[in-house]
């Protein structure tokens, strides 16, 4: 797992983390990061995928009050002045979420392409 996450963010100039990590037990379990990041930005990363995934289900639900309630989001885009935050989960089973920290300005589609695939193979 620890390849595929250095081998994204590798693949990214742009990006400064790539996390794979669990928003219920608040923990990222691996990460590929520039050596600034501390622990405690990567276990905020945790509190910030799930309240956006919490976020994006409650306006969701607002949106279509009606029946069958709409399908969570597996993918929650954080953007300001300093970066660009993707958090991708495969299901809405799982708490368990790749994320990844890149510079502002960027292509945000060949972002979540690149999040999907490899969100694929970790989780």
């Amino acid at each position: 797992m620890k390849q595929l996450l250095n081998a994204l963010r590798a693949s990214r100039p742009d990006c400064h983390v790539v996390a794979y990590g669990d928003a219920t037990a608040q923990l990222v379990l691996r990460a590929s990061h520039e050596p600034a990041y501390r622990r405690e930005h990567l276990d905020h990363l945790c509190e910030q995928a799930a309240t956006s995934f919490d976020m994006l289900q409650s306006v969701a639900a607002t949106w279509h009050n009606q029946e069958p309630a709409p399908e969570p989001a597996r993918e929650a885009i954080v953007i300001n002045a300093k970066t660009t935050t993707l958090f991708v989960r495969e299901s809405k089973e799982t708490s368990e979420f790749l994320c990844m920290v890149c510079a502002p300005g960027l292509e945000i589609e060949s972002l979540v392409t690149d999040g999907r695939r490899t969100s694929s193979l970790v989780l």
